[in-house]
């Protein structure tokens, strides 16, 4: 059973690490079926907890609190084996989304890392939320830990990518992200990030290279979305007033139905803020018109990242223009931001919210 099982544990962490959308479900069973020939495993309990953990946050309305359930069902087996099982810590610490609880969680991440320093999982969040509330430099930090533990993450491959741009390293930006797309050609979270750094580099003529060709698409990849893209483009490109125009509006009609991230960026890109604040009102506060579900969209590609309403894109170079604007401190206030920084003591980086918002290259 030993060997069986070891099997079924290390197939388990493959899945949790590629974290392809539409693999978690095959996850939970691997893993169901290991701690059922190994029930001393500690390490398969934590594992478990975490692919229900991951099933959660993707899951439909009616399917969520059955997976809250199972996750902390397989944590506490996990932690009755092995009180610092660190599966099991990072999978309770992360399962709940964190706009506007950002001090709390943070604090509970750490106090995972003290226990296991190397937890892909809460390495992964804790990247995530810095990121999400401007500290870039202590998220690029954690980024390098986390690829020295996973090297083989798409995720950590792709997040690496947008750390480069964030911090203005543009040709290293776009290496990092070809050598993902190579490994992962269809791997939602990679391919968008490939789409987003053509788009927000200027690289316009390869961004529809990558939209027109079917057989790279990966799944998900709607109609819709490819019409948002192409009218996002043809305005980034041409910045001509019809082109603005027609972008504009065809992104407020497609905020509310998973597609505000990307609306905001090209919005913010294109200086059309007013645009950009009602949608960020609807997408982050759920007020104002453009109110969208808190589930994702039938037509929203699955990414991981987006689908708990997380903030990164905030701090990007892409919206610039949207933290010059006095609405963004109103904004950060709303969201428990300004809050945040002033319990930590640590507010954005400093070169995130200056006029050229130029970063110094990371050493």
């Amino acid at each position: 059973g030993d060997a069986r099982s070891r099997e079924l544990v290390d197939e388990g962490l493959r899945i949790l690490r590629e974290a392809w959308p539409g693999e978690e479900m095959r996850g939970v069973d691997l893993l169901r079926k290991a701690v059922a020939l190994s029930p001393q495993d500690a390490e398969a309990w934590g594992l478990l907890a975490v692919a229900w953990r991951n099933v959660a946050e993707g899951a439909a309305p009616d399917c969520v609190s059955a997976a809250v359930g199972e996750c902390g069902i397989a944590a506490r087996r996990a932690l009755l084996i092995d009180p610092r099982q660190g599966h099991a810590l990072a999978a309770l610490a992360s399962i709940h989304p964190y706009l506007g609880d950002w001090h709390a969680a943070e604090q509970q991440l750490r106090r995972v890392l003290e226990v296991a320093p190397d937890n892909p999982t809460a390495l992964s969040h804790l990247i995530m939320l810095l990121q999400s509330v401007g500290r870039a430099r202590d998220s690029w930090d954690l980024s390098e830990r986390v690829l020295a533990v996973e090297p083989l993450s798409p995720l950590h491959q792709f997040r690496k990518s947008f750390k480069y741009w964030i911090f203005g390293q543009q040709p290293e930006s776009e290496l990092a992200i070809d050598r993902a797309l190579q490994l992962w050609p269809r791997h939602p979270a990679v391919w968008n990030g490939r789409l987003y750094l053509f788009a927000f580099n200027g690289r316009f003529d390869a961004a529809r290279r990558l939209l027109d060709d079917p057989a790279m698409r990966p799944v998900g990849f709607s109609p819709p979305m490819q019409r948002c893209w192409l009218t996002s483009l043809d305005a980034l490109q041409s910045r001509t007033p019809a082109a603005v125009a027609s972008a504009k509006a065809t992104l407020l009609e497609a905020a509310p139905r998973g597609f505000a991230i990307t609306a905001m960026m090209v919005l913010s890109v294109l200086e059309e803020l007013d645009a950009v604040f009602t949608i960020a009102d609807g997408f982050l506060l759920r007020k104002g018109p453009l109110i969208g579900s808190l589930w994702p969209a039938p037509e929203q590609m699955p990414i991981n990242d987006q689908i708990w309403r997380r903030t990164m894109f905030l701090f990007t170079p892409a919206t610039v223009a949207m933290r010059r604007d006095p609405r963004f401190k109103v904004l950060c206030d709303d969201l428990g931001l300004s809050r945040y920084w002033q319990q930590c003591g640590v507010g954005p980086d400093e070169f995130l919210l200056r006029e050229a918002a130029l970063p110094p290259r990371v050493p």
